[in-house]
């Protein structure tokens, strides 16, 4: 089948195109929105700005194909070959790529929100400006990719490998969020036990120092100076308990969601 039979069925209603073979077909700004295209051969196929829209490509062969600017919202791409494919600005919103092989395919301004990745091959790819808000890249494989400025806002990255540079970053700031809670938290529950203890000690030990003065303005402040510093140090040691335990299980928590696998 050429590209004007497959045209020409498409327009009279025709959407079962399973196994078709258009190697290096130009199908530039066409549309297509739904057609069966499963285990088809599109290697090297020109689909610029193509209409894709709902397209079943499962299994299909895209090596090396051009998809800059095609509309995929919500085809279906699960272990669709797409290595070193040129989709640049492409809209994928919505779209199934598990298990789809994107190794240094060119995803440059990519829409791909909440688009399912998982387990998705993006070895060597450019990410670079893509939107990947709420996307799913459970157990993809990222490394080498290029994420500069890359939204990966509500993104779920859980067992993805990623590049050093997102690694180390997604790590730091997993381990801060918890440090912090933790010092927060411990700072609360030591305040809560401890208080009333502190403050009855540091009270004590600043009459006691003020006694020893002899003279009333300096054993005024020696009590006020102990109740201050008994009311202070149940929030300081739990904060810092807090702080230390909150920066282990941070770090746990960062080895078993992004493993720091070679990369």
């Amino acid at each position: 089948m050429d590209t004007d039979e497959l045209l020409k069925r498409y327009e009279s209603g025709k959407r079962d195109f399973r196994g078709v073979v258009l190697c290096n077909a130009n199908l530039c700004q066409q549309c297509l929105s739904g057609a069966d295209l499963r285990d088809s051969d599109l290697r090297g196929a020109c689909l610029q700005r193509a209409d894709l829209h709902e397209a079943k490509l499962f299994r299909a062969n895209l090596f090396q194909a051009d998809l800059a600017g095609a509309y995929l919202r919500k085809a279906d791409l699960r272990w669709a070959d797409l290595r070193e494919a040129g989709m640049r600005g492409t809209e994928a919103h919505g779209a199934a790529l598990s298990g789809a092989t994107l190794a240094k395919a060119s995803l440059v301004g990519a829409v791909l929100r909440k688009a399912n990745l998982t387990d998705a091959n993006l070895r060597e790819a450019d990410l670079r400006k893509a939107d990947l808000c709420g996307a799913i890249l459970c157990g993809a494989d990222l490394s080498k990719a290029r994420l500069g400025r890359a939204n990966l806002t509500d993104a779920d990255l859980t067992g993805a490998i990623l590049p050093w540079r997102a690694w180390i970053k997604r790590a730091w700031a997993t381990i801060m969020y918890t440090s912090v809670t933790g010092a927060t938290l411990g700072a609360r529950i030591a305040a809560k036990r401890w208080l009333a203890p502190a403050l009855s000690s540091g009270g004590l030990i600043g009459f006691l120092l003020g006694i020893s003065t002899g003279q009333v303005a300096p054993f005024a402040l020696c009590v006020l100076g102990g109740l201050l510093l008994g009311a202070a140090a149940p929030h300081l040691v739990g904060g810092i308990a807090g702080f230390i335990g909150g920066s282990i299980i941070g770090a746990r928590t960062a080895q078993n969601r992004w493993p720091a696998r070679t990369l």
